[in-house]
């Protein structure tokens, strides 16, 4: 699922808004990715189909921390996405 540049400056102000939106490492900058991830739920050794939870990616450009952010949360309409 693609972000468009809108859908990702969503996210920032989010961010900005609601959390701590630099670094907590370094206290850079985050960029967010342009695509969301959804890891699979994994449960008594094996995979569940559709089981998995849409984040989005922000990676510091300074030091490189990564951190997922719920899309539900920071308000991505996953039917846009």
């Amino acid at each position: 699922m693609a972000l468009s540049h809108q859908q990702k400056q969503q996210v920032i102000d989010y961010l900005q808004e609601n959390a701590r939106a630099e670094c907590p490492l370094c206290e850079g900058h985050f960029e967010i990715h342009d695509r969301l991830l959804m890891p699979q739920a994994f449960e008594h050794g094996e995979t569940e189909r559709g089981g998995g939870i849409p984040l989005v990616i922000g990676t510091c450009g300074n030091c490189g921390n990564t951190q997922f952010f719920s899309a539900e949360v920071v308000g991505i309409d996953l039917n846009e996405a």
